[in-house]
C-alpha cells in the first residue's frame, strides 16, 4: 500500500447527521510529553479527524512533563482526539490522562498549538 493511502486512511471524517451540541474536552496529559512534538500531534490529530469542527489549543505547562489539551467540537470527534492523546508521537510516553467535560464556549476559531518564549 503505497504512503498515500495510508495517509487517507488515517483521515475519518465527521459522521454524518446531528451529532449533538458541541462540548469542550479538556484533558492534562502526564508523562514525557514536551519537547517531543506532542502539541504538533495534538493539532495535526484535530485537522485529520475534521479539519473545521475541532477548535481548540495544545500547550505545555510549567511541570514540565504536561501537556494541557483544549479542544471543542461534537463529542464524537472528542472522544476520537482523546484515544489518539493517548497514543501520541513516537517519543511520547503518557503515562495518564487527567479528563474533564463541559459545554462548548466557542472562543476557538480552529487548533492550535501554543508556543510560548522561554525563559533567560
Amino acid at each position: 500500500m503505497g504512503w498515500w493511502n495510508r495517509l487517507r486512511r488515517r483521515r475519518p471524517m465527521a459522521p454524518p447527521g446531528d451529532a449533538g451540541p458541541d462540548q469542550r474536552l479538556t484533558a492534562l496529559v502526564h508523562g514525557f510529553v514536551q519537547g517531543v512534538g506532542y502539541r504538533d500531534f495534538c493539532s495535526r490529530t484535530a485537522y485529520r479527524l475534521n479539519p473545521h469542527a475541532l477548535s481548540g489549543y495544545a500547550r505545555n505547562l510549567p511541570t514540565g512533563t504536561t501537556v494541557e489539551v483544549v479542544a471543542e467540537g461534537p463529542r464524537p470527534l472528542l472522544e476520537a482526539l482523546l484515544e489518539r492523546l493517548y497514543e501520541g508521537p513516537g517519543m511520547a510516553r503518557v503515562i495518564d490522562i487527567e479528563v474533564s467535560w463541559s459545554a462548548a464556549s466557542h472562543e476557538f476559531d480552529h487548533f492550535t498549538a501554543r508556543y510560548y518564549p522561554t525563559r533567560g
